[in-house]
């Protein structure tokens, strides 16, 4: 470990627009692009929308492996809005949604007493294979409220909601609702890592072992 990050993969070529810059004042709508935008509304069905932030479209599920779900780029989500016109989001349905999905019509959910109908005649429809909408089990996953910041605002603001466990940050508009882009965690480490060499405090920590960072997972589950 300690040579292959003493003698790691060349930096790509880093963006001139950077250089010489603090990179936590940096604006996080420099990071995204709308491309990463993707809505779906809130009376499109679970299999359509888990189409659009997939490879289910192309591969079929019986032909996706877990590979396919890491480098599939990111973000692997897509924002819920209330009618095809608004460019505003009301909500995200992404793999943990789509998880929550599957345990139910599987009968592995664990509903609370007054949550139990709900929940069986929502399996009930997956196993007949039922269109249901995403309005109906968007609420099954547990999840913190959706961050909104604006475009303006800088990498340190997002960097406080990631170290808090956000895992994306839906971008706006200046003074509106109106989505310009998405900042995942991903595209955050992708970007640091890409324009190393223009932030010397990042760059010097590349060659430093993990040890002495104090940093790494010990509790993990594994599988094949």
């Amino acid at each position: 470990m300690q040579e292959l990050l003493s003698n790691a993969t060349p930096l790509n070529k880093p963006d001139a627009r950077f250089k010489g810059r603090d990179w936590r004042s940096i604006e996080i709508g420099e990071l995204v692009t709308t491309e990463d935008v993707r809505f779906v509304e809130t009376n499109t069905s679970v299999e359509e929308a888990t189409n659009v932030s997939t490879l289910l479209a192309i591969r079929g599920i019986e032909k996706l492996t877990i590979e396919d779900l890491i480098t599939s780029g990111s973000p692997r989500v897509v924002l819920i809005r209330e009618d095809p016109k608004s460019c505003t989001a009301c909500g995200t349905f992404d793999y943990g949604d789509l998880n929550a999905y599957l345990l139910v019509v599987l009968g592995l959910g664990s509903p609370d007493p007054e949550m139990i109908g709900t929940y069986t005649e929502i399996a009930r429809k997956g196993r007949e294979g039922v269109e249901i909408p995403l309005g109906d089990v968007v609420f099954l996953a547990k999840k913190a409220p959706h961050v909104t910041l604006e475009e303006s605002q800088s990498l340190s603001a997002a960097l406080e909601f990631f170290a808090g466990g956000v895992h994306r940050i839906i971008v706006v508009k200046e003074g509106t609702q109106g989505v310009v882009g998405l900042l995942s965690q991903f595209k955050l480490l992708n970007f640091l890592w890409e324009n190393g060499n223009c932030f010397p405090v990042i760059e010097r920590l590349y060659p430093k072992i993990l040890r002495d960072l104090q940093i790494g997972t010990h509790q993990i589950i594994a599988i094949k």
